[in-house]
């Protein structure tokens, strides 16, 4: 017989958002755990990367407070990273499970009437 499981009382843990772009030489170690498309932008993608080394800032939004407070990730754990042109395109056919390291180099040159893009380092275990 089937028993019914109350979840509406259910908490989830938070995940700490790395932001990657805050400034160079942030960087992101371990395995891409999940890959997501991003609803707002097409061809971009958000990613779960399950944290082996991590050198940034990271954050988990506070409801309460509604505002973004700085969150401690230990190895093991897992970060959102959002996504962006240049890391969509690199990460594009990396499947999820593949250890990955990503550091953030700075801003390009802007192409005129563009924002000048997010430049990263990626390399992957294949």
């Amino acid at each position: 017989m089937l028993q019914k499981i109350n979840t509406s009382n259910t908490v989830f843990a938070p995940t700490a958002t790395l932001l990657l772009t805050k400034s160079v030489g942030n960087f992101v170690k371990g395995v891409l755990k999940k890959k997501m498309d991003d609803k707002t932008y097409p061809n971009k993608q958000n990613y779960f990367i399950t944290v082996q080394d991590l050198e940034g800032s990271t954050v988990i939004w506070n409801r309460d407070a509604k505002e973004e407070v700085k969150f401690d990730v230990k190895v093991g754990d897992d970060v959102f990273v959002k996504g962006f042109t240049v890391l969509s395109k690199a990460l594009r056919e990396v499947a999820e499970g593949t250890y990955i390291e990503i550091t953030y180099l700075g801003k390009g040159k802007a192409k005129k009437g563009q924002k000048a893009p997010h430049l990263v380092d990626v390399s992957v275990d294949r």
